[in-house]
């Protein structure tokens, strides 16, 4: 028997062993298809995961959004309230601080219209605009000026009060074409050109003091003279401002005396020690002087003597010696 014959033979034999190989492929290909099935059931679910999750993402997205235009809103009616608040405020404001009545204090030397001119508030301008404008120059200090400052001080919303303090002042030379004024200390503060008239405030005078080198002075400067001077004329002028009574002119001799003329008369009270009696002197006597002319000398007065000199009326001698005689005559 030959060998194909004994192939076939043997295979008639044993059927069984042939199947087995079909059958676990069959089952391999089973398993395979299974497990494709699976993954692509993950893939799905996976892909679905995702997709629910970008909703939410949205979603979530969309509602801050939307509460973000709310608050915006809501932000945003909130300022136009108060924008429209402050608009009515500000028109209420301005109608009500119309200012009607401007009053100037304290200005003895220059005119209303003067101070209201220096911080460009003329008659023109009356709204809250003008109470800035002054505001701006509270401290408003001019050479060419008698004000030193000026505070406003806001009475009613439509009044409204410039306190003027003017500089302190004790008379003023006269030379190089102008008044000179200057202060206790003999330093010029300001200066007018001769001739032009300034304001002048009853009982707050500034009169012209002669004997003083004023040629060539300039303002922040310090006129020639002992300061033992000055500081009598500061006196002079503020027992002038006390008093009312008003010399018309004052003269420095060369000697350093101080002589106050008035009219026809003139009071010498000297080098400027004991002013304080010499001018209670000279205010207890002047009744005595009206109408006459003569130098009353209180130069050497201290308070010790009995006999006051009245130079150049006889007449006048008699009578203030018959004063005396009597224990009558006028002492401060």
């Amino acid at each position: 028997m030959t060998k194909r014959k004994k192939k076939k033979a043997g295979a008639a034999r044993s059927p069984g062993k042939r199947a087995e190989p079909a059958a676990k492929a069959k089952k391999t290909r089973a398993a395979k298809k299974v497990a494709k099935l699976k993954k692509k059931k993950l893939a799905a679910e996976e892909k679905a995961r995702k997709r629910a999750l970008a909703k939410k993402k949205a979603r979530q997205k969309a509602r801050v959004r939307a509460r973000r235009r709310k608050r915006a809103l809501k932000a945003l009616k909130k300022a136009f309230k108060v924008i429209g608040a402050a608009f009515a405020a500000a028109a209420l404001f301005i109608f009500l601080f119309y200012v009607r009545d401007i009053e100037v204090t304290g200005n003895a030397h220059e005119t209303d219209a003067e101070i209201l001119s220096s911080v460009n508030a003329g008659e023109g301008l009356r709204d809250i605009s003008l109470i800035f404008k002054l505001l701006e120059s509270r401290s408003h200090a001019d050479e060419d000026s008698f004000v030193e400052r000026i505070d406003i001080r806001l009475k009613t919303p439509w009044r409204v009060e410039a306190a003027v303090t003017e500089k302190t002042l004790s008379g003023y030379a006269v030379g190089s074409g102008a008044r000179w004024y200057f202060d206790s200390k003999g330093k010029v503060r300001t200066s007018v050109p001769e001739g032009e008239e300034t304001a002048e405030a009853e009982g707050n005078a500034l009169i012209e003091v002669k004997g003083i080198d004023a040629e060539g002075a300039a303002v922040g400067e310090s006129l020639p003279g002992s300061q033992s001077l000055f500081s009598a004329l500061a006196y002079i002028k503020s027992y002038m401002d006390a008093s009312g009574w008003t010399a018309d002119c004052i003269e420095a001799a060369g000697n350093g005396e101080i002589v106050l003329v008035d009219g026809d008369l003139r009071i010498n009270l000297g080098s400027g020690e004991n002013l304080e009696l010499r001018l209670g002197e000279m205010e207890a006597i002047l009744p005595n002087l009206e109408g006459k002319s003569g130098t009353l000398h209180l130069e050497n007065f201290d308070g010790t003597q009995k006999r006051i000199i009245f130079e150049g009326n006889e007449a006048l001698n008699e009578a203030l010696a018959a004063l005396e005689a009597r224990g009558e005559l006028p002492t401060a």
